[in-house]
């Protein structure tokens, strides 16, 4: 395996080979300010692929480059590995670093490997579930739509399993894929509009409560 230095822009992710639907800004953010402070991280691990060179293990560590505005990084790289091989060893490789795969990313590479004919028997032991256990991780995580389209549910609508949903639904869905800041005011006001949020969790109300005093507090200072 090769390890070369690479300008950041010359990284693909393509989602049909990298396992994570989405990246923690929190994460990256935190990665950013250890790298600031003197941290070393390993190298991002990439593949050549069809002409591309696209991630396959690092998506934080390499967000948390871009944060710090840097415009080359290093890279180890992989060759000569078919798109399915590439596949696999992302999902090995993010299923064992970094912050762990979420069960919608668990759920989606179940249904990959399944495609790909992987046996489920290797299925378990590459996603470290229980090979008594996949096929309800997967049964409790998915749904279809009115028309028949699957769909692999986030955490706050995991309630929806097996229950054909409709198209407001499947927005909502949306709001949870998005990356950023903006996507956690985003995903607060969906829970609160669609009445998801737990408000007969005391804790929750207190959290909410804390929330309230921080937003108006912010607010004024704002305006001053």
């Amino acid at each position: 395996m090769e390890s070369r230095i690479l300008p950041i822009e010359q990284i693909v992710v393509d989602e049909s080979v990298y396992p994570r639907c989405k990246w923690g800004w929190q994460t990256a953010y935190d990665y950013a300010m250890s790298m600031k402070a003197g941290a070393e991280f390993p190298p991002i691990v990439v593949a050549e692929l069809g002409g591309r060179t696209v991630l396959v293990d690092g998506m934080h560590r390499l967000e948390a480059y871009k944060q710090n505005k840097e415009s080359h990084v290093q890279c180890n790289i992989l060759t000569g590995l078919s798109k399915d091989q590439v596949y696999l060893e992302a999902i090995k490789r993010n299923i064992i670093n970094g912050r762990p795969l979420s069960s919608q990313d668990k759920v989606k590479v179940i249904i990959d490997l399944r495609k790909m004919k992987i046996s489920e028997v290797e299925i378990s032991k590459i996603i470290c579930i229980p090979l008594g256990k996949v096929e309800n991780f997967v049964v409790d995580r998915i749904t279809n739509t009115l028309t028949g389209e699957q769909v692999i549910l986030k955490a706050p609508m995991k309630s929806l399993a097996g229950v054909p949903i409709d198209d407001s639904a499947v927005l909502s869905q949306q709001v949870f894929s998005a990356n950023g800041q903006m996507a956690v005011v985003d995903q607060m006001i969906s829970l609160m509009e669609t009445g998801a949020i737990k408000l007969d969790s005391k804790t929750i109300v207190n959290k909410l409560k804390i929330l309230r005093k921080l937003i108006e507090k912010a607010v004024l200072k704002k305006r001053k």
